[in-house]
């Protein structure tokens, strides 16, 4: 046990009054052995009584020796000791005539107040308080060893002693009240303590069940957030496969963007041979005006050839317009798929901007094949107006019979007409390979495209998870605040217990 408390428990308690009284019992048997021999030596006293106190002295001290040895804490040992002092009073008070040894014999009273019995205390009161009535008037009226003028003064000793003895029950009595009343408060301290015990422990299991809520709560926004994250990676794998498709993309448009230049260098060597067929018709035509009056007919073939080639050089004229245009789509084109991958890094907005990209490069594509499809019906025009010029030209030499050197001149021309004319259609038939490969890239680029838009669509789907994804975090967070509100509860009920 705790030294600070060693006193609480009621052995202890009683083992250091026991050793209080026997100290006490003992300097007072020395007293009262030492008063007598102090009246034996003046030869007031004979000397049987002052053997009579120390028979019962010895006797007494023997009595409490074996009592306390055999249990330092014995609830008997007081009994014991009354009784001793009880008759060691009576034989002092009848030997002895001054009234202070009675007072004497009962101080022992005073520390057996500290046993807080009352039963003990009201016993020794009654019996020392009869025992000091009847010897005193014993004394007074029947032995009349106390002379009528001391009677009234022993009378009030009397009545002091009585008094004293009173006050010594009372006051264990009163003690008694207090150490009642002290432990009912202890008790009902102990109660309370019980109760805030019992209160503590359920707040505690409330707090531990508010805790494993919150716990699984967590969790639940724990399997959010990871599937929010794979839905992250599919956005980023989408963007990845976005990205080199928009990469795949630009490289075809910088390869029809080279087959375009090379278209319009070929339009310009083929407006080159038309300017230099032009100006071998002209001659042709003096040629012919000479020869006018020996053949009408190679006159009008003439004018054929001559309108022919007109129409060649119109139609080569458009091809060229036609060219521009498609260089000046092609370098749009490749803006765009500039852009698109600029938007293709900035993945984080979900690829909004990669819908308007897509749609302006189909509306690009779908121009590009439109302007496609009239350079093919134009060079097919070209080759019709050279199947005519060569026809024209075959019936000039049939009509040039009669005019043998003119015509041989004529040919000539003619001979140097048709090698350009074949020139122009060889560099033709070059374009519409250009072209065939201009519209193969063109259609990549539109499934480029489509799988742009999926990728897009997909990216669209993997954000609208990860939005409800999002949701379902946001619904898990304030299921959670909930709980910890009611955990701040308990704790506030916790702290309310505790304070008391």
């Amino acid at each position: 046990m705790d030294k600070k408390f060693l006193y609480a428990n009621k052995d202890v308690q009683t083992r250091k009054v026991n050793r209080f009284s026997l100290i006490g019992l003992g300097v007072l048997y020395l007293l009262i052995v030492g008063v007598y021999l102090e009246s034996f030596l003046k030869g007031s006293m004979k000397i049987l009584p002052i053997i009579v106190v120390a028979a019962v002295v010895v006797v007494s001290c023997v009595l409490n020796l074996i009592v306390i040895l055999k249990n330092r804490a014995s609830a008997k040992l007081r009994y014991f000791c009354m009784f001793e002092l009880f008759v060691l009073a009576g034989i002092v008070a009848y030997f002895y005539d001054p009234y202070f040894i009675c007072f004497l014999v009962c101080m022992p009273l005073i520390a057996w107040i500290l046993y807080g019995d009352k039963k003990f205390m009201a016993i020794t009161s009654i019996l020392y308080a009869v025992e000091n009535i009847g010897l005193t008037v014993y004394k007074v009226n029947v032995a009349k060893s106390i002379s009528s003028e001391n009677a009234m003064e022993n009378y009030f000793a009397l009545g002091t002693l009585v008094l004293f003895l009173f006050v010594c029950y009372y006051a264990t009595v009163v003690s008694d009240k207090f150490n009642a009343d002290t432990s009912g408060l202890l008790k009902e301290e102990a109660d309370a303590q019980k109760d805030l015990s019992e209160g503590v422990l359920k707040v505690a299991e409330e707090v531990r069940k508010g805790a494993q809520d919150a716990m699984n709560i967590v969790d639940e926004v724990k399997d959010s957030t990871e599937v929010t994250s794979r839905s992250i990676v599919d956005i980023s794998e989408s963007t990845s496969v976005t990205a080199e498709n928009i990469q795949t993309q630009t490289v075809m448009t910088q390869n029809i963007q080279e087959n375009i230049e090379k278209t319009v260098e070929r339009a310009a060597h083929m407006v080159k041979v038309a300017d230099t067929s032009k100006d071998i018709n002209t001659k042709n035509v003096d040629i012919m005006t000479r020869l006018k009056e020996q053949s009408e007919i190679l006159s009008e073939t003439n004018g054929q050839v001559s309108d022919s080639m007109g129409k060649l050089q119109e139609n080569v004229e458009n091809v060229r317009n036609i060219t521009k245009t498609i260089f000046s789509i092609s370098s749009r084109t490749n803006l765009l798929a500039l852009n698109a991958s600029i938007e293709s890094a900035r993945a984080g907005e979900a690829g909004r901007g990669f819908a308007v990209v897509a749609d302006e490069i189909r509306e690009l594509s779908e121009k590009t094949r439109k302007e496609t499809e009239n350079i093919a019906t134009i060079l097919e025009a070209l080759n019709a107006n050279a199947v005519e010029t060569a026809d024209a030209v075959g019936r000039s030499m049939e009509v040039s019979e009669q005019q043998d050197k003119m015509i041989a001149e004529a040919s000539d021309q003619f001979g140097a007409l048709n090698g350009n004319v074949n020139e122009l259609v060889a560099d033709i038939q070059e374009i519409d390979t250009m072209l065939e490969s201009l519209s193969n890239a063109n259609n990549r680029i539109v499934d480029n495209i489509m799988q742009l838009s999926a990728t897009t669509e997909e990216v669209t789907a993997s954000a609208q998870q990860s939005a409800s994804m999002s949701d379902k975090n946001r619904v898990n967070t304030e299921k959670a605040q909930e709980v910890l509100k009611q955990v701040l509860e308990v704790a506030e009920k916790m702290d309310q217990f505790l304070q008391k």
